[in-house]
């Protein structure tokens, strides 16, 4: 309430349907928005305008229609007074209290409110953004506006402080691009420099149609059709036997041309698959010459696409084939990458005009009975096939944990450790000597790997393979040994225990012997049964290791070689039956004992052994005995065979070098060897 106790009104604007202060107000309005249009249900309108020092506004006008059409204005301008009670009856507008002044024609422009001071004089109150005594001029603006993204682009500002922006940069979404200035800054008038920029859709150039390529003779190819219907990239497949020779691929390019070189289907000859034993050397491509100047001229202008291309197209003669294929003519030689090998089949083959080579398939063998170094001795002689064959000990009780041995423990190096240290755990013994005959085969006598007295052989756990010693009880050539297992054991079916006729096996190796220097198989005989007519031969074997034994160094496990002399078998027979062993001796036996040259005494009758022949056989009676040899590359080493298997002797504890041994005769059994040891 105010001072006179009348009821306080609010300041702003209230507008009632009627002409009193009583009549229903419909409006209520603060501010200098302008309000929707008012309509009133009568002649007249009560509008009651109320300011204080709070808020200082200029006053108020209004615009109103009569229901003929005519429009009147008034506009009331009012500084802390009460201004109230505006009456309108019969079209005439009854102001009370209202007084006209300077503002009634209102001064102000741009939207700018007049207002009168005390001493009646006018100033403009100006809308936002203008200034000057009658709003007149445009205020000044801190930075400048957001400019807006261009259609199809996007825009970035960059601002001095948090919110004046200094300058734009602009940009464009792919696949438009910018027309225009990419960058923009602001002046001071807060206005953008430039006009700004626009995002086009440049018109892509035409694209050339690349024309298709000539028809693939012997082939065919898969095409990749664009939208428009052209032809974007091909892939050429060459039908077999023939070989593609160019691009496999090929691109339509923007200028209409192909990418890559044009193919062929050609005839050309695949690379054969070689072990990697054998080494290849591809020779340089060389055509073959015409016949004359006239089939060459004949040649060059006949030609048709199956034909071999001559010199004078490069392409084909220096194209390049897929790899694993060669062309024509060419010419690849074969060796073997060891001398330790030697080649069979043809070593120079030709790539036909047919697409095959010419020739059979090459391979590399070991190289049988040859010896890497030529010994000086006896003694020093290490021959590379002899091997070492072990026996599991029967009923064996172990005296640390009394475990009996069990079938199925291979024979392993551990075990091959422990027999040459002496270990009271050892589990196998030294049984007999054998011969590398093949990579996968090892030739004994059959007594050595059947039941004692029977034909049936000896499980082929019971059994292990020592290649690459010369000294059992070495160990330092741990490296070159091999130690072996036997996946079968095959006695000759013609075997008989009892009078020991063919007594001859061959063990089947688990895996394939490793050829080197100290492991090489020995040569089978070159003749085929018939008379022996060498005199004299080798032999090796392991130590015997019995009492009587008359070598000193009994002790030694280094294998002893000695040379024999060879008898004919009555000498054999007489002297068993001398000695009331009587003995009947076949076609498949050998009598031999030792020479009184020799300078090594052999018993092989402990521990078996192997008769050797060299390719000469001469050279045992005036070379080897403890004589140095000459050396020189000029003469040729010589290959040594396996002539024979120790099968018995007489007398078997004590060593007599002068009886006579009996031998399995090795060249009457190649037949049955030859199909067994592949």
């Amino acid at each position: 309430m105010d001072t006179a106790g009348q009821q306080r009104v609010d300041p702003g604007t209230q507008v009632r349907d009627g002409d009193s202060l009583s009549s229903r107000v419909i409006g209520r309005y603060c501010g200098n928005d302008i309000p929707s249009p008012i309509r009133s249900s009568g002649d007249a309108l009560h509008i009651q305008f109320v300011s204080d020092g709070y808020n200082n506004y200029d006053g108020f006008s209004a615009t109103f229609q009569e229901h003929s059409g005519a429009v009147y204005k008034c506009r009331c301008l009012c500084a802390w007074v009460k201004w109230q009670s505006v009456f309108i009856s019969d079209n005439s507008l009854d102001l009370r209290d209202f007084v006209p002044t300077a503002c009634s024609s209102n001064p102000c422009m741009n939207g700018g409110m007049c207002s009168l001071d005390p001493m009646k004089t006018f100033h403009c109150v100006c809308r936002e953004g203008f200034t000057g005594l009658r709003c007149e001029d445009k205020q000044a603006q801190s930075g400048c506006a957001d400019p807006g993204r261009p259609a199809h682009g996007d825009r970035f500002l960059q601002y001095e402080d948090e919110h004046i922006a200094t300058s734009v940069q602009y940009l464009c979404y792919k696949p438009y691009k910018l027309r225009g200035a990419p960058r923009r800054t602001c002046l001071s008038n807060s206005s953008w420099s430039g006009t700004a920029p626009t995002c086009v859709r440049e018109k892509e150039p035409a694209r050339k149609v690349c024309l298709p390529p000539p028809q693939l003779h012997h082939g065919y190819s898969t095409n990749d059709i664009g939208p428009d219907g052209a032809i974007k990239s091909m892939k050429f497949f060459c039908n077999i036997p023939y070989v593609l020779q160019g691009s496999t691929n090929r691109t339509c390019q923007e200028n209409g041309t192909w990418t890559g070189i044009r193919p062929q289907c050609i005839r050309a000859c695949r690379e054969l698959k070689i072990s990697k034993l054998v080494r290849q050397t591809v020779m340089k491509h060389q055509h073959p010459p015409r016949k004359s100047p006239l089939h060459r001229l004949y040649s060059l202008t006949q030609l048709s696409p199956d034909d071999e291309v001559g010199s004078s197209s490069v392409a084909s003669a220096l194209g390049e084939l897929p790899p694993g294929f060669h062309h024509r003519h060419t010419v690849i030689e074969y060796e073997c990458a060891s001398p330790l090998y030697q080649p069979s089949g043809s070593t120079r083959r030709i790539c036909l005009k047919t697409g095959k080579w010419s020739g059979r398939h090459v391979s590399c063998s070991p190289v049988c009975g040859k010896l890497s170094e030529n010994p000086l001795t006896l003694s020093q002689t290490s021959w590379p096939w002899h091997a070492a064959i072990f026996h599991r000990l029967p009923d064996y009780n172990s005296p640390v944990t009394g475990a009996g041995s069990r079938r199925g423990d291979t024979f392993s190096a551990a075990d091959y450790r422990r027999l040459v240290e002496g270990s009271t755990e050892q589990t196998w013994q030294l049984a007999c000597s054998g011969a590398l005959v093949s990579q996968h085969a090892i030739l004994v006598p059959a007594h050595c790997v059947t039941e004692p007295g029977q034909r049936a052989p000896v499980h082929t756990s019971d059994l292990g393979v020592v290649l690459g010693k010369h000294d059992i009880r070495d160990l330092t050539d741990g490296k070159m040994l091999q130690h072996l297992q036997v996946s079968e054991i095959l006695p000759h079916p013609s075997y008989d225990p009892n009078t020991f006729d063919s007594d001859v096996a061959v063990l089947k190796l688990v895996g394939k012997a490793r050829i080197s220097e100290s492991i090489s198989p020995i040569c089978l005989p070159r003749v085929r049964g018939g008379e022996v007519t060498a005199k004299h031969a080798y032999i090796t074997g392991w130590p015997a290791g019995g009492q009587h034994d008359p070598n000193p160094d009994t002790d030694s496990g280094t294998a002893r070689t000695g040379v024999i002399e060879l008898s004919d078998v009555a000498l054999c027979e007489r002297q068993y039956a001398q000695q009331g062993v009587p003995i009947s001796v076949t076609d498949n036996m050998l009598c031999g004992r030792q020479h009184p040259i020799s300078p090594t005494i052999v018993c092989p009758t402990r521990t078996g052994g192997i008769v050797l022949l060299s390719s000469d056989g001469q050279m045992s009676l005036t070379s080897f005995p403890d004589q140095r040899r000459e050396t020189e590359d000029t003469v040729p080493r010589p290959s040594w065979e396996l002539l024979g298997l120790m099968r018995f002797g007489y007398n078997l504890q004590s060593c007599e070098p002068g009886r006579f041994t009996v031998y399995t005769r090795v060249a009457n059994f190649l037949n049955w060897i030859e199909r067994n040891i592949k």
